[in-house]
């Protein structure tokens, strides 16, 4: 599994990033669940998937109380299809955090788009 942590300081968030490679990773990923305290449903049906082997599948999870994001990313068939669903989990990303900030302004979405592509991609 690769991992990735990354800071947000403008915003005081805290993105970890998650990829899976293969459905042995499923251990890893329990691991860092148990260690931020994730347990729900949702995590549950993560952990599934990657038990399955699922493909081409995205997650983002945000505690916003403690300004914490998580991307978790499966396996994935091309790097195109990789590309595509990380666009999608990024744009979660942003407007998690722009939304709990109470930011509505085109300008500040677009230079945190910017930060995060620079880290994220």
């Amino acid at each position: 599994m690769k991992s990735k942590r990354i800071n947000i300081p403008i915003y005081d968030f805290r993105l970890d990033l998650l990829e899976v490679e293969r459905s042995e990773d499923v251990v890893l990923l329990a691991k860092f669940f148990k260690g931020v305290r994730l347990d729900d449903e949702i995590s549950l049906e993560i952990l599934e998937a990657v038990k399955d082997g699922d493909v081409d599948g995205g997650w983002t999870l945000a505690n916003l109380g403690i300004k914490r994001i998580l991307v978790v990313l499966l396996k994935m068939r091309t790097e195109e299809q990789r590309r595509k669903v990380l666009a999608h989990e990024k744009r979660h990303v942003e407007d998690d955090i722009l939304e709990h900030c109470h930011v509505n302004d085109k300008e500040a979405a677009a230079f945190l788009a910017g930060y995060l592509g620079k880290f994220m991609y």
